[in-house]
């Protein structure tokens, strides 16, 4: 395989998340999204994901002021008390726990189930939008909708376009262009609260059985730790539900040989493409940290044991 085939991070900007209006003229639209959004103190929905092209998945998400949130799809979750996020994977029954921190949001926030929505966390809306402007109406699953399309060169380019709903005021649904991937979102419920968010929606309880997975820098070199690492990075575009590349890394039993030879990482492509000074992957993202890496490379080195 050579490092182009390989893609192990959902490749999603979070571009549009800032903003000064007053520096341009948004369409309407938006301003108006951002009001209601912004005005909120939860928002909750459930979405169909239509990853292009590909298969359809569903998505779940809740949203409470101030950092609280909760993002559920068919590989487990992601959730956030204000205080941890917890990480989720279903194929591994394992989960991670890590300081919450605006950055995390941003990211976890973004994502292609809820792009559209992250103005509902936004201190300064779309400040990175480099143009936006008003489209075509259209009624989609029943809705009377009109596009508002914008695009964004940082911190990669990237377009989207917003489907807003005539009747509500806020996004229904949105197309969302990055790199070489492309994602049509439906949200199947909608709802805004203007009442603070009830606390047990974003209390973390671990599902049965599951265990914790310490973060890989503490855990050594075994498969634990490279789990870790794929879980919190790799994933939902490398779950057992969407295999993006052919590649699922949701467990050690589904892990595809052919980017791991075991005892030799320098000759992995897994190792390949997350390593080096200019790395290939994690693609709109840092880099793994030198740690991270190291625990990857111990690993196959080591043989690339299940345990």
């Amino acid at each position: 395989m050579s490092r182009s085939t390989l893609i192990l991070l959902p490749v999603v900007s979070v571009g549009i998340l800032a903003c000064v209006a007053a520096q341009r003229m948004l369409p309407g639209q938006l301003s108006k999204q951002a009001k209601l959004l912004q005005d909120a103190k939860t928002l909750s929905g459930s979405v169909t994901i239509q990853a292009l092209p590909g298969a359809q998945s569903t998505a779940t998400f809740s949203f409470g002021k101030p950092n609280l949130y909760r993002i559920e799809n068919a590989d487990g979750f992601v959730l956030c008390d204000g205080t941890n996020v917890y990480r989720y994977t279903k194929a591994s029954n394992s989960y991670t726990v890590t300081p919450a921190d605006d950055a995390t949001l941003l990211k976890d926030v973004s994502g292609p189930a809820t792009w559209a929505w992250t103005t509902f966390f936004a201190k300064r809306p779309y400040d990175d939008i480099a143009t936006a402007k008003t489209g075509g109406s259209r009624t989609i699953k029943g809705h009377d909708v009109v596009e508002v399309i914008a695009s964004w060169e940082k911190p990669e380019p990237g377009s989207g376009t917003f489907y807003i709903d005539n009747k509500t005021g806020y996004a229904f649904g949105f197309d969302l262009k990055q790199s070489d991937k492309e994602w049509l979102v439906t949200s199947d419920k909608l709802s805004i609260g203007t009442s603070g968010p009830d606390a047990t929606t974003f209390a973390f309880t671990a599902p049965d059985g599951a265990k914790k997975v310490e973060q890989a820098n503490d855990a050594g070199s075994g498969y634990a730790a490279v789990q870790a690492i794929f879980d919190k990075n790799c994933m939902p575009c490398h779950g057992s539900g969407r295999r993006s590349g052919g590649v699922d890394l949701s467990s050690y039993a589904n892990l595809t040989k052919r980017i791991v030879k075991a005892g030799d990482p320098d000759s992995s492509d897994l190792y390949e493409v997350i390593s080096g000074s200019n790395p290939e992957m994690p693609r709109n993202r840092p880099p793994l940290s030198q740690a991270d890496q190291k625990t990857i490379y111990d690993w196959i080195k080591n043989g690339a044991k299940g345990d």
